[in-house]
C-alpha cells in the first residue's frame, strides 16, 4: 500500500489556505500521477494561532483537492494536532 502524508501549514490570517499548503498539494498531485497513492493523509489542525475561519489546515487542503477533482475516497484527515511534533507523537 502506498501512502502519502501531506503536512499542513498555518492558515492565512483571513482563514484561507496558505501558499505553503498549496505548494505541498501541487507536489502531491504531480507525484500521484506516477506513484498512484492508495491513501493520502492530510495533517493539520487549527494550529496554535487560530485564523478567522476556524477550519483546520487538513480540511482546507481536502477542499483544495476536491476542487481539483482529486479522488477524495483516498483522503484521510488528521485534523486534531496543533503541531507536527504532536501529530507524530514526539515528546
Amino acid at each position: 500500500m502506498k501512502v502519502a502524508i501531506v503536512l499542513g501549514n498555518r492558515n492565512n490570517n483571513d482563514g484561507t489556505i496558505s501558499k505553503k499548503c498549496i505548494e505541498r498539494l501541487e507536489l502531491l498531485l504531480e507525484a500521484d500521477k506516477y506513484l498512484k497513492f492508495d491513501k493520502v493523509i492530510l495533517s493539520g489542525g487549527t494550529g496554535l494561532f487560530k485564523a478567522k475561519s476556524w477550519k483546520s489546515e487538513a480540511s482546507l487542503m481536502a477542499e483544495y483537492l476536491k476542487e481539483r477533482d482529486y479522488d477524495i475516497s483516498k483522503i484521510l484527515l488528521e485534523d486534531k494536532s496543533k503541531t507536527t511534533r504532536e501529530m507524530l507523537n514526539i515528546h
